[in-house]
C-alpha cells in the first residue's frame, strides 16, 4: 500500500472534504498511520514543487484532506493505539481514534436507521457514522468464522455504496486463517441491510492488483 497507494483508492477524489477512511481491527494503527502519512504527503507534493518528507507536517504544520477513523475493541488495544498514533505525529494527529464493538454496532446502526431510539449510545463511532466510508481496511483480525461473519455486517454498514454510476467504497481486507497467511486484496459490493437487495460479496480482485 505504501509503494501501490493509487491502487487502493486512497488517492481518488472524494469531493472537497477528501476520502473518508476507516480501519477495523486497528490493533497498532499501523494502516492509519501509513495512509495519514500518505495523504499529507501527497497533499504537500500538490501544492508545492518543492521536495518534501512524510514528516512535513510537524515541519510545516502541513496535513492533508480526508478523515481517518481507526477503530478497535479492547481498552488497552485502544490506549496502545492512541500511544502509536501520537508517537507519529507532533501535535494534530489527523486520526481519529474510536471503540468500535462488532457485536453490538450492527443493531445500533439498525435502530438508528430505522428511526427509533439511537441503540447503544456508547457507540463511540456514532459521530462519525453521518456518511459512510471510501476506503475501509482490516489486516490480521478474523481468527474464526465468527470473527469473518461479524466483519461482514459493520463493512455492511459502513462502506460507502455504488450509486449513479460510481462503483462504491473499497474494502481491502487481509485475512489470517488456521495460522496460514492467505493474502486477500479484493473488492466488495455490498447492499446496504435496509435495502432488498442480497449482500452478497463479489470474490473479483481489484483490477489494478491482478497479476
Amino acid at each position: 500500500m505504501a509503494k501501490y497507494p493509487d491502487q487502493f483508492g486512497l488517492f481518488d477524489t472524494y469531493g472537497s472534504e477528501g476520502i473518508r477512511m476507516l480501519e477495523l481491527g486497528a490493533g497498532t494503527g499501523l494502516l492509519s498511520i501509513l495512509c495519514r502519512k500518505l495523504l499529507d504527503l501527497k497533499s504537500a507534493t500538490d501544492s508545492s514543487s518543492s521536495p518534501r518528507t512524510p514528516n512535513h507536517r510537524e515541519q510545516e504544520g502541513g496535513q492533508g484532506k480526508g478523515l481517518i477513523v481507526a477503530t478497535d475493541f479492547l481498552p488497552e488495544v485502544i490506549d496502545n493505539l492512541k500511544t502509536c498514533v501520537n508517537l507519529n505525529f507532533s501535535g494534530e494527529t489527523g486520526i481519529e481514534i474510536a471503540k468500535l464493538d462488532w457485536t453490538t454496532f450492527p443493531t445500533y446502526m439498525a435502530s438508528r436507521n430505522a428511526g427509533g431510539e439511537r441503540g447503544n449510545e456508547e457507540e463511540e463511532t456514532s459521530q462519525f457514522m453521518d456518511k459512510p466510508f471510501d476506503l475501509v481496511l482490516a489486516s490480521d483480525c478474523v481468527y474464526d468464522e465468527t470473527h469473518a461473519r461479524m466483519l461482514r455486517e459493520v463493512v455492511s454498514w459502513t462502506l460507502r455504496l455504488p450509486e449513479d454510476g460510481d462503483d462504491g467504497g473499497t474494502f481491502v481486507c487481509r485475512l489470517l486463517f488456521h495460522l496460514m497467511f492467505l493474502h486477500f486484496t479484493f473488492r466488495i459490493l455490498l447492499s446496504h441491510p435496509l435495502h432488498s437487495v442480497t449482500r452478497t460479496p463479489l470474490k473479483t480482485p481489484l483490477p489494478s492488483m491482478k497479476k
